[in-house]
């Protein structure tokens, strides 16, 4: 029997079907980085449209390498591209990785009880 790691997280956007691989390195960089900046930005008191720029731009790529190469442009294609809409998805991809990581972790826990190690 094989064994294959199963870190492929699902999601759907706008009637579109995407794959995440949570168990490459530039995704869980990508999730990092967004993390890190989503502080960052949080902690300006008064951010500066080039401080806005910016968070969009890292947004814009962390959907990117998430999802794909183009996955920015066809999922806004025919969307108002502005912070509230990029933001509302970065925070759903996020939701749904940690929700993701939790069920995977509850399962792995799950199949470990006393019960069932014997």
């Amino acid at each position: 029997m094989a064994f294959y790691f199963s870190n492929k997280l699902s999601v759907e956007i706008e009637d579109k079907q995407y794959t995440i691989d949570l168990s490459t390195n530039k995704v869980i960089e990508a999730i990092n980085e967004i993390r890190n900046k989503s502080i960052v930005i949080a902690q300006i008191k008064e951010p500066e449209l080039n401080d806005i720029q910016n968070y969009v731009e890292s947004m814009q790529n962390f959907i990117e390498e998430l999802l794909g190469k183009q996955s920015f442009e066809k999922i806004f294609k025919d969307r108002v591209i502005d912070f509230n809409n990029i933001a509302e998805l970065v925070q759903y991809l996020l939701a749904e990785i940690e929700k993701f990581k939790i069920q995977k972790l509850n399962k792995i826990v799950d199949s470990n009880t006393p019960e069932k190690l014997n």
